[in-house]
């Protein structure tokens, strides 16, 4: 899901009905949904509504080489939604 969409979300707003309505349809169409560019636990604790999504952005970590990003899953437990 594009970055974008998350601007705005973690708080009532058009924004958030527009990211609801995104992934509500990417549920009922049976596709996989990662919403990117998260950087809050606001959004984070919002989004734990839906099950299966899976979540993406600085809050868990800056980019990472991928030998990093191997490390940073072995170091830490990522809980799913």
């Amino acid at each position: 899901m594009i970055r974008e969409f998350t601007f705005g979300a973690e708080v009532p707003s058009k924004e958030q009905r527009l990211l609801d309505t995104i992934i509500n349809a990417c549920i009922d169409l049976d596709k996989a949904v990662v919403v990117e560019g998260v950087k809050s636990r606001e959004l984070i604790s919002y989004l734990r509504k839906y099950k299966g999504i899976r979540i993406q952005g600085y809050f868990y970590s800056k980019p990472l080489p991928l030998e990093e990003l191997i490390e940073y899953i072995h170091n830490h437990k990522v809980k799913k939604l």
